[in-house]
């Protein structure tokens, strides 16, 4: 249970800064192209946001923002080895170990480009129906809480198993405490696993 309110928390706040960004990007007398440049323009803000909001340090293959980036190649050499039997073993691991995976920045980023593109080319913004701009931008942050929630899911199985592996890190822990008999606690994690999978 405690995964799942991590992961709503988080999913909960990519959808505010989504909703924030849906203000910004529904200015009257933006066209489609307008919009997408300006959807590409508020994706390192609201990622980097979303990064030090959700206080989110270390991922499966990165220690910091910059390395979630610049890592990306790596990252995805790894993401074609999962599927495999060692990968499963690691990641059920990670569960035995307290290791509870949450979205990035970078993918948060991603389903941002996705989703904002998307209602550029479904919802074009009518301007000055106010009513059907609020609807739309409640449509349209519904949609991406209920992406970035499924993310943060793992949804796949089989083959396709760790596709969609969120790569955000936290530790669930055990730490003593004089006064009870231990307290629990969720911290972020500090380091990539080495080696990365």
């Amino acid at each position: 249970q405690w995964r799942r309110l991590l992961r709503n928390a988080q999913s909960l706040l990519a959808a505010c800064l989504y909703m924030v960004s849906t203000w910004i990007r529904y200015a009257p007398n933006h066209t489609i192209l307008g919009q997408f440049l300006l959807s590409l323009l508020l994706v390192p803000p609201v990622t980097l946001a979303y990064h030090l909001l959700s206080q989110n340090r270390a991922g499966g293959y990165y220690d910091g923002y910059v390395e979630m980036f610049v890592q990306l190649p790596q990252h995805v050499r790894d993401v074609m080895k999962r599927g495999s039997l060692q990968y499963k073993a690691e990641i059920e691991h990670e569960h035995e170990d307290g290791i509870v995976r949450t979205v990035n920045g970078l993918e948060t980023g991603v389903l941002f480009v996705l989703v904002s593109w998307l209602s550029a080319l479904l919802m074009p913004v009518s301007p000055g129906n106010a009513r059907s701009d609020f609807s739309g931008c409640c449509v349209e942050t519904f949609v991406f809480f209920c992406l970035h929630r499924i993310c943060g899911g793992n949804i796949f199985s089989g083959q396709c198993y760790g596709l969609l592996q969120p790569e955000g890190m936290w530790h669930f822990h055990r730490v003593p405490s004089p006064l009870a008999s231990a307290d629990w606690r969720m911290t972020p994690v500090s380091y990539h696993p080495d080696p990365c999978y």
